[in-house]
């Protein structure tokens, strides 16, 4: 995600506008081609004062940058910095377009916490002038529930791939028994982690060759993430090698012949499929928000229904049954589909246009 939103920021840049970055700092922000203005923002829970002084530490910066047009991205910036925009005055209130990218564990089921946060959805979007999806699910929940006003709302390709960074590197030649497997993703347990590697186990067995990579870092402070020993556990038992952090998962993505993503966690649109993709991998994932869009069921991957090993083990072990010229011909229908659909410039180009659509409304 970071590097969608730099090259957005360089488009914006290059159009002639004068752009901030506003975020916690990190080991990102100095690669940033702007101005970056730190924030103090807690990623757990929702704490009534922490939240007030986040609307108002926001509101301060919009009007002394004079912002006219902001984006926010991830639910806090989406809620707090919509109402932070809200409060001040028409004259010098900025535009405000948000990117819903995902709904996470909390719309999963219900229960209190999804019904404040509906709620607060609901009372923000509304002061929204553009509210964008990265999948048909959240759109529909969202416009079904009315947590957003329909005729603000329009759906992304998630937030596209760069295809230049990501491009088209033809598989190696293997046998199905000595294949590589990789799943990227955050290490929770609703990523579908677990099943990987429960699966994973069992394929080891009958084809000791296989190679299953994962590669996330452990979050201690979140209650669903993998532990650091069940990891090492996993990783002394023979059954998959670990990486906690690279800043090249093109390279490790290139070195696999195919990306697992086992989520039942509701995603935007998963990168870690979108990059895959772009190298011309075939994608195994489930059907579930924001990844059953991402693959066309034996024709680029396949799709497996959501916490089940047995079929995540079935689909690993089609792939493994396949002949070359079959993953082949899958490697490059997930190449064409992140051409055709997942282009990071089509995503960005929506920006642009979006943004002059609204100033040209704003001004009459």
């Amino acid at each position: 995600m970071f590097n969608f939103r730099k090259n957005l920021i360089e488009a914006l840049v290059e159009k002639g506008n004068d752009v901030i970055a506003i975020s916690p700092s990190d080991e990102y922000t100095s690669q940033l081609p702007v101005r970056h203005i730190p924030l103090d923002i807690s990623r757990k829970g929702i704490n009534p004062l922490g939240e007030l002084k986040l609307v108002k530490q926001l509101k301060e910066i919009y009007l002394q940058e004079k912002v006219d047009v902001v984006l926010h991205f991830t639910t806090k910036p989406n809620v707090w910095g919509t109402i932070a925009a809200s409060l001040i005055g028409k004259k010098k209130r900025p535009l405000v377009i948000n990117n819903i990218a995902g709904l996470g564990i909390v719309f999963a089921k219900k229960g209190p916490v999804r019904l404040i946060l509906e709620n607060l959805y609901r009372f923000s979007q509304s002061r929204a002038n553009k509210v964008f999806f990265q999948n048909p699910d959240d759109y529909g929940l969202f416009t079904t529930k009315g947590l957003v006003p329909k005729d603000k709302t329009a759906i992304l390709p998630g937030s596209g791939v760069d295809l230049k960074r990501f491009p088209h590197v033809p598989l190696e030649k293997r046998k199905g028994s000595e294949l590589s497997f990789i799943m990227s993703a955050r290490l929770l347990k609703e990523k579908g982690v677990v099943q990987y590697v429960e699966a994973a186990r069992s394929l080891k067995k009958e084809f000791p060759q296989l190679s299953f990579l994962l590669l996330g870092k452990v979050d201690p402070g979140n209650k669903t993430s993998v532990s650091q020993a069940e990891l090492d556990s996993w990783v002394k038992e023979g059954i998959i090698e670990w990486i906690s952090w690279s800043d090249n998962v093109s390279e490790l993505l290139r070195r696999a012949d195919c990306v697992v993503l086992p989520s039942f966690y509701r995603e935007g649109t998963p990168r870690s499929l979108l990059e895959g993709m772009a190298l011309g991998r075939p994608i195994i994932t489930t059907d579930s928000p924001g990844c059953r869009e991402t693959v066309d069921h034996g024709i680029n991957g396949y799709m497996v229904e959501p916490r089940s090993t047995e079929a995540l083990k079935k689909a690993l072990r089609d792939f493994i049954n396949l002949s070359e010229e079959e993953r082949d011909s899958m490697a490059f229908a997930s190449r064409k589909k992140a051409e055709e659909k997942y282009d990071e410039n089509i995503v960005i180009n929506c920006y642009i246009s979006t943004i002059l659509e609204l100033e040209v409304n704003r001004n009459g």
